[in-house]
């Protein structure tokens, strides 16, 4: 009955003992929690996403620049805003301006069909 009551006592002894230093990182946490607390706090820059190449095109939000871009997308920002001006650039113009290869993946123009139609109630089938 002795033996089990020694067993019994070294059980809980080392019990206690993993509480108290349970306790003791405790204590040493909720101080260090207290000091950073009691800092002022550190102006902290919010950090400017940019993209990568091969990446996404990073979200649209006010006042984004061109730079936030992947570089082939500047690229073609830049040839845009340089060579376009105010009329627009055709693909096979862009492709030449960036020096790429243009491939025509279909027989239709890419050209928008900017003459009037007549409302569709008034169309001849044909």
């Amino acid at each position: 009955m002795v033996a089990r009551l020694q067993e019994e006592a070294e059980r809980v002894q080392a019990a206690l003992g993993e509480a108290e230093r349970a306790l003791h990182r405790l204590v040493d946490a909720r101080a260090t929690v207290a000091e950073v607390l009691a800092e002022p706090p550190a102006a902290v820059a919010e950090p400017v996403r940019r993209a990568v190449a091969g990446s996404v095109v990073p979200y649209r939000s006010e006042g984004l620049a061109a730079s936030v871009l992947a570089p082939d997308y500047q690229r073609i920002v830049s040839v845009l805003e340089s060579e376009a001006g105010p009329d627009c650039m055709r693909c096979r113009q862009l492709a030449a301006a960036l020096d790429l290869r243009f491939v025509s993946t279909s027989s239709t123009p890419l050209a928008w069909d900017t003459a009037p139609r007549p409302p569709p109630s008034t169309r001849t089938r044909g």
